[in-house]
């Protein structure tokens, strides 16, 4: 949440700062909420292992 906030504050810069700032400028607090949720639900999978 802390990252979405600060972008669309303008107070987090970076190479991808310009690019994600116009997709960010019209959330609502609720929007980006939503979006923290959403992310925390993912299973996220392992990594595939390299041992054989």
């Amino acid at each position: 949440m802390r990252q979405l906030w600060d972008m669309k504050q303008g107070t987090r810069n970076g190479l991808q700062a310009p690019l994600m700032q116009p997709v960010i400028a019209n959330l609502s607090m609720d929007d980006m909420t939503d979006i923290v949720a959403y992310l925390a639900s993912i299973d996220v999978p392992a990594a595939p292992s390299d041992v054989q």
